[in-house]
């Protein structure tokens, strides 16, 4: 079975990006918190629900 990369997509509501604009702006690194949905052609995404700046 050949290994393929994963990849995953993140999606913010409108509303999301209003409430965390000035965390998502300012950091470098993000958490991200959320549904994970996969679709049957092997695809998922992150419907995120809250964000949070990564401690470095």
């Amino acid at each position: 079975m050949p290994q393929h990369p994963l990849a995953l997509n993140i999606t913010c509501s409108v509303g999301l990006v209003a409430r965390y604009r000035q965390v998502a702006l300012s950091s470098s690194a993000l958490l991200v918190r959320g549904r994970l949905e996969g679709s049957p052609e092997g695809v998922l995404n992150l419907v995120a629900d809250r964000l949070h700046p990564a401690r470095q």
